[in-house]
């Protein structure tokens, strides 16, 4: 699977007043695989990888793609209850804009 490039994401006012910055601590914070999804993500600044579990021994987790500043993920999270079917790691330091899904739904 490959991930589509996007061109950088423009936020309006709108969108700011119901977003939060988070900050990935790299290479240890992320988006769990197989957990419950929360929130939509918009990378603000830093780089992160979209991984999942490997099939095989050889391999714990393939690499479906990397994202940089003003790409998303997590954007079904606010459209459905089922668990992410991928990881995001930091690569580096990043900061995130974080929409939960609760702040959506108002």
């Amino acid at each position: 699977m490959t991930l589509a490039r996007t061109q950088p994401l423009v936020l309006s006012p709108q969108v700011m007043m119901v977003s939060t910055l988070s900050a990935l601590r790299w290479p240890i914070s992320g988006v769990p695989q197989n957990a419950l999804g929360d929130a939509l993500y918009v990378v603000q600044d830093g780089e992160v990888q979209v991984s999942r579990d490997a099939e095989g021994r050889d391999r714990h987790y393939e690499e479906l793609g990397r994202l940089g500043t003003g790409q998303l993920f997590g954007e079904m999270a606010l459209l459905d209850d089922l668990l992410t079917s991928a990881r995001v790691t930091a690569l580096r330091p990043s900061r995130l804009l974080k929409l939960p899904k609760a702040d959506f739904e108002r």
